[in-house]
């Protein structure tokens, strides 16, 4: 799914067609969670969709944006650096370049872990319906009383 995502985003680059490149960069950021869908993982899958939508959309906008540039006698006027407010801080490419990071990071962590989500959730499954055995010492209640072996079981 995340493959084909890509494939319809860069489609709707070469063609210039908006419908594809939005329909290609959705199916992008639900594409890695489609494993955990599928297995049930709702809240994984949901928690990590919203940090890379999140994590990519701060990076595109940090990196993509201009600032509104001023003539140079305004700003300095209104008590701004001699840099003036358009020019992009290292600062603000670092948080771009590091939300873009963290993008690529949730995207591989997703599409590594899809893949053991339905094996984790077979075994949750497992362990909430296996009956448990246990087997006891059985110690008289009174000076006469037997001893013995007690077997205990849920199923």
């Amino acid at each position: 799914m995340t493959l084909g995502s890509l494939g319809v985003h860069g489609l709707g680059l070469e063609l210039d067609d908006t419908t594809l490149q939005v329909v290609g960069a959705l199916g992008t950021l639900a594409g890695p969670s489609a494993g955990h869908l599928r297995a049930g993982e709702w809240g994984h899958a949901l928690l990590t969709s919203s940090l890379r939508t999140g994590a990519l959309t701060y990076g595109m906008l940090t990196l993509g944006t201009e600032y509104d540039c001023m003539e140079p006698e305004v700003y300095v006027d209104q008590g701004w650096n001699d840099r003036g407010p358009c020019r992009k801080t290292t600062m603000d490419l670092v948080a771009g370049w590091s939300a873009l990071g963290a993008w690529i990071g949730l995207t591989g962590f997703d599409l590594y872990d899809a893949g053991r989500a339905p094996v984790r959730v077979a075994e949750r499954r497992a362990r909430r319906q296996a009956p448990a055995v246990r087997l006891s010492p059985r110690l008289p209640t009174d000076p006469e009383g037997t001893w013995g072996l007690q077997l205990d079981g849920s199923f």
